[in-house]
């Protein structure tokens, strides 16, 4: 008795000690799990940090700075050529670069700490550089519409003086000269032959404008132009030097850089989270694929210790479907009638390739029977083999959806058992039946 609890113990503790073990395989492959997981999804939050969007609404607005910038200046230089009827473009232009550097201040969010450090540093310069532009712009459209008005008025009114009757040949010859080389300063710009003939013609003018009123207005006005021309120039060179090109262009590189480097990085992230999703799927097909051969083999295992039991068994055994066709054949040894049968043979045929016909169509009928009712039937029938009648019995049960079970035993023994006992039966009674005096049967006692 005490081998046989020490025994059940062991039995119990080798069993608890399995338990123990599937149960922290199953949490390490858990935690496992989990650190993928997490892995993976950090992995695919750096894959995805670069916004596509927000890179190309940045350079747009990169592209638009240099551009209004360009065209800021040509409008200036067209301001200064008189192409312009009003300086509205230039003030348009003013706005929507303040605009866009706003706009440029929000930097994309991919890029790192240090990039963005000096962007910000450009974008501060860029400013200021914007801010200085702005003022000489401001006092180049004051200094143009000055001497553009001066420009204006100054051909009349020496037109004016050149007609009137006071003023001789030779004076008049001399005004017209002097507007000549007035406009001609204002095509020239800052030209110092034409300036200083000019200041030479004036010079003349002053000496001979004595109580004449209106030769005193021409040369204020000459010196006007004189004086304001070069100051005009001077802030058109001044608006024109600002580098804002030169900031820009910086700028548009080093985030471009910045942009590179965190594509590279995305693209370095995205190539190991495809690794991990590769890695993953092979572990998780492995693993399927390492389940589905330990449960073929246990089906194997089982199904070869099921078939030992069976083969133990007398009995013959096979599955059929609704229609008569067999799933399986389980023969018996010693089974005479179907000795010369194997699995092989059988399995995939219907009942009337095996049977004769009225035995298959009585077994196909009680094939009906018992997936209609669900009931065990049993009947018997007779088969002839090597000249010798086999009496067999049925036993049909329902194994599954349109699926059945039979279960052949050989009564042909016990047939005749009964036959020989009726027989003596028969016997006994025709014997006493013929005695004329009665017979009694009683025990020892």
């Amino acid at each position: 008795m005490s081998r046989f609890e020490s025994s059940s113990q062991n039995d119990r503790s080798e069993q608890s000690n399995r338990v123990g073990r599937l149960l922290q395989r199953i949490q390490w492959n858990r935690l496992a799990l989990i650190g993928f997981a997490i892995v993976l999804m950090m992995v695919w939050n750096k894959a995805n940090i670069l916004n596509i969007h927000q890179h190309s609404r940045y350079l747009t607005l990169l592209r638009q700075s240099q551009e209004v910038d360009v065209r800021l200046n040509q409008s200036v230089l067209e301001a200064r050529l008189g192409q312009l009827a009003s300086y509205d473009p230039i003030v348009t232009k003013v706005a929507d670069l303040k605009q866009i550097h706003a706009k440029l201040q929000q930097i994309p969010s991919f890029v790192n700490p240090a990039e963005r450090a000096t962007l910000d540093q450009l974008l501060r310069s860029q400013q200021k550089l914007l801010q200085a532009k702005e003022a000489l712009i401001n006092q180049f459209n004051s200094q143009n519409a000055v001497l553009k008005n001066s420009l204006s008025y100054f051909p009349i009114l020496v037109r004016t003086l050149a007609e009137t009757s006071t003023v001789v040949p030779s004076q008049s010859e001399q005004l017209n000269l002097f507007l000549q080389n007035v406009l001609l300063l204002d095509v020239l710009g800052d030209s110092e032959d034409v300036s200083a003939q000019l200041t030479r013609q004036i010079e003349q003018l002053e000496a001979e404008a004595f109580n004449k009123p209106t030769f005193k207005t021409a040369i204020d006005y000459a010196h006007l132009i004189l004086h304001g021309q070069p100051r005009r120039e001077a802030l058109i060179h001044g608006i024109l030097i600002i580098p804002t090109k030169d900031i820009s262009d910086a700028t548009a590189q080093t985030y471009y850089q910045s942009y590179q480097r965190a594509l590279s990085a995305v693209n370095f992230y995205r190539f190991w989270f495809f690794v991990l999703c590769t890695v993953g799927v092979i572990a998780i097909a492995a693993s399927i694929i390492f389940r589905l051969r330990r449960s073929e083999q246990a089906l194997r295992q089982s199904e070869t210790k099921f078939r030992t039991l069976l083969s133990a068994i007398p009995d013959l055994m096979m599955r059929l479907t609704g229609d008569g066709t067999y799933l399986d054949f389980i023969p018996a040894k010693n089974f005479k009638v179907y000795s010369n049968h194997t699995e092989r043979d059988v399995v995939g045929k219907t009942v009337f390739e095996i049977l004769p016909a009225p035995l298959a169509k009585e077994r196909i009928t009680y094939i009906h029977q018992a997936l209609q009712t669900g009931e065990l039937q049993v009947y018997e029938y007779q088969l002839t083999n090597n000249n010798e009648i086999q009496h067999l019995e049925n036993r049909i049960v329902v194994s599954g959806t349109n699926e059945v079970l039979i279960i052949i035993r050989d009564i042909t023994e016990k047939k005749k058992a009964q036959i020989e006992l009726e027989s003596q039966k028969a016997f006994l009674q025709q014997v006493i039946s013929t005695v004329p005096s009665a017979v009694f049967v009683k025990d020892k006692q």
